[in-house]
């Protein structure tokens, strides 16, 4: 993963040093983003062999796969709260698949 002093990919204004919680936020988006950055790197590989299973990315690039919502659920409530917050969560979307924002 990325040093710590790297900068981010991408910044939230709100976080501000002296704020309350400051730190752990900063430390869970750094996360998030660095297992949105391994997803992009990887999800050709990710989906390989697990097409029909969600996956979580989690804890530095550690990966779980789950059958159905309800593992996932189950699965995430599992973690710590920082783990959870910047876990990154995804399932397979194929190219010619119909999809909407």
């Amino acid at each position: 993963m990325a040093n710590t002093q790297d900068p981010l990919p991408y910044d939230f204004p709100e976080l501000r040093p002296g704020d309350p919680g400051y730190q752990e936020r900063l430390t869970i988006n750094r996360a998030s983003q660095e297992h949105f950055l391994y997803w992009l790197e990887h999800e050709a590989e990710m989906f390989g062999n697990h097409g029909d299973d969600i996956a979580i990315i989690y804890d530095g690039g550690q990966l779980q796969y789950c059958s159905d919502p309800h593992e996932a659920a189950d699965f995430l409530k599992s973690l710590t709260h920082a783990q959870r917050s910047a876990a990154h969560i995804s399932t397979y979307l194929p190219a010619d698949a119909a999809w909407a924002l």
